[in-house]
């Protein structure tokens, strides 16, 4: 199956939009584009005079960077975003300061709610609410079902620490999961990326864990949800970590990534 073909099957699967860089390269962490929606979309729901129709998350070409570790499959490439927005206002104000306002709220949240790099921001102007229509109403995120209560280590191939064995491989997984949701910041650990995938035909089991070059390292990917009033950022760090201390624990020298699925609103 071709990569285009693929990433679109995912995204279409399970609603998780694209796969953003949350931070920098060096953090490993990347966020749905579903979850980081709802979050914008939640942070400037109150705003007077404009009402926010649709929100999209993308990354120009040129501004790809390249991945300290292996990312999530489909993923975008580290680097600056492009928010895109369309708009509906009131009429109270030009429209060209209506939209900025939702232009400083919504670069605003992604950096402080959210850790994402937004380096543009393009509004357009779509609609008028009515007289006595009171912006901010109800703001709905992409569906999709919630996160599952299951931990992903995934990629082809053994555990470093029991060769083809699949007990030692679901024991490191099994830690992994464990410490990562130990940490303060997660509600739970996930698997939506890794159920589209086995339903692809590209994952054979739950839990996998790919072997480094000499057999003694792996690569990890812990997919997780967030607690309220814990920036995403932050807790995909902290997890991150867990994740490599927990693999160090049991004579791994592991790589990782993480990937926020779910915030806590």
């Amino acid at each position: 199956m071709p990569v285009d073909t693929l990433a679109e099957a995912v995204r279409q699967q399970l609603s998780l939009g694209r796969l953003l860089p949350l931070g920098d390269a060096a953090d490993a962490a990347w966020i749905t584009e579903s979850a980081a929606v709802a979050v914008l979309l939640r942070a400037v729901e109150d705003l007077r005079g404009v009402r926010t129709e649709e929100l999209r998350l993308s990354q120009d070409p040129d501004d790809a960077g390249e991945p300290a570790v292996e990312p999530p499959p489909s993923a975008l490439p580290p680097g600056p975003l492009r928010l895109t927005a369309t708009l509906s206002a009131s009429g109270a104000e030009p429209f060209p300061a209506a939209a900025e306002r939702l232009r400083t709220a919504l670069l605003a949240a992604a950096d402080e709610r959210l850790g994402l790099r937004v380096h543009a921001a393009d509004l357009e102007v779509v609609g008028m609410l009515d007289a006595e229509e009171d912006a901010g109403g109800e703001r709905r995120a992409p569906d999709g079902p919630t996160s599952a209560r299951t931990a992903e280590v995934h990629g082809p191939g053994a555990s470093p620490d029991s060769g083809d064995d699949d007990g030692g491989r679901q024991g490191l997984a099994a830690a992994v999961t464990a410490a990562v949701r130990a940490v303060p910041g997660v509600a739970d650990t996930s698997s939506r990326l890794g159920s589209a995938l086995r339903r692809l035909g590209l994952r054979d089991e739950e839990v996998t864990v790919e072997p480094g070059p000499d057999g003694q390292g792996g690569h990890l990917l812990v997919q997780l949800a967030t607690r309220p009033g814990h920036g995403p950022l932050d807790t995909a760090r902290a997890a991150r970590t867990a994740a490599l201390d927990a693999a160090a624990a049991r004579g791994a020298s592991a790589t990782a990534a993480v990937l926020v699925t779910d915030i806590g609103a």
